[in-house]
């Protein structure tokens, strides 16, 4: 009786699966990227990696000075021997401890060098992963023409930065 309806149905359900396959695979990942460069995730995301690998960095050595009042202070004369006599002993392991310090310093440098160049890696990887994790809700957001706003898009920042540190990005898993 009603012979085109099925027809009608029809292209209204293949339009809208056409545009929750758009929304899915391009205009919702379209928009993730621009919400990443709208709250300035690259900077963010420096940032990010600078403080992890200033983290990272051991606790300095504990200086070792005094070391002939520290042998020979309990001893009765220790103190006057160490008067006199304390440059000898002291004068070497403070060289030594300067040297170490330098090296210390210098794995630092190495290490903040290396983590600031592989940061822009680490941060394309965090927007990359975050938009693979989060596609359905950005799908649904721009999908709904932003109305819908889910959890992961109200707070994607903090999406990317727990991607940032997922072990995928981090390059530790």
């Amino acid at each position: 009786m009603f012979d085109g309806g099925g027809f009608q149905l029809t292209g209204g359900i293949a339009g809208m699966a056409a545009y929750a396959v758009f929304s899915l695979f391009v205009s919702g990942p379209l928009v993730g990227e621009r919400l990443a460069e709208r709250q300035d995730w690259g900077t963010i995301c420096k940032s990010q990696i600078r403080a992890e690998a200033e983290a990272e960095r051991p606790p300095p050595q504990p200086q070792i000075s005094g070391l002939c009042t520290l042998v020979f202070g309990g001893f009765a004369d220790g103190q006057s021997f160490c008067n006199i006599h304390g440059g000898l002993l002291d004068g070497p392991v403070d060289a030594l401890t300067g040297i170490l310090r330098e090296q210390e310093q210098a794995l630092h440098g190495k290490r903040l060098s290396h983590a600031a160049g592989q940061a822009s890696s680490r941060c394309a990887c965090a927007v990359s992963l975050t938009l693979e994790k989060h596609r359905l809700a950005l799908a649904l957001h721009t999908g709904s023409l932003r109305i819908l706003t889910p959890a992961p898009v109200k707070t994607f920042k903090s999406e990317l930065i727990s991607s940032l540190n997922a072990p995928h990005c981090t390059r530790k898993g």
